[in-house]
């Protein structure tokens, strides 16, 4: 998650595909405070055969402060859902997936 001033960003990276948001919001209620963003999937061209682009929305609680975990679930213009759960974080900031494990594999010691 990226966010500025004005305006917060979304990229969930996978090993097929990249989804981007097109609108997210950090909002609180009742003391409870969520992170809620609508998202476009574009998988490789090389898994479109089985995962198809789609449009998707999320909404995720924020627990700690300061944030430790984002947890909540996840609907498809497809007919799919799912639950998501990040209870790890990185402050780097990575282009792909490849990348992004990198940062959570423990280092191999030679």
């Amino acid at each position: 998650m990226r966010q500025r001033i004005t305006r917060i960003s979304v990229t969930l990276l996978t090993n097929e595909s990249r989804s981007t948001s097109s609108l997210a919001e950090l909002s609180e209620v009742d003391g409870i405070c969520e992170l809620v963003y609508l998202y476009i999937n574009r998988p490789e061209a090389r898994f479109e055969h089985r995962s198809r682009m789609h449009h998707g929305s999320t909404v995720l609680s924020v627990s700690g402060s300061p944030a430790k975990r984002l947890k909540g679930k996840y609907w498809t213009d497809r007919d799919s859902k799912g639950e998501l759960d990040f209870a790890e974080w990185n402050k780097t900031l990575v282009d792909d997936f490849e990348e992004g494990v990198t940062l959570f594999r423990p280092e191999t010691k030679t």
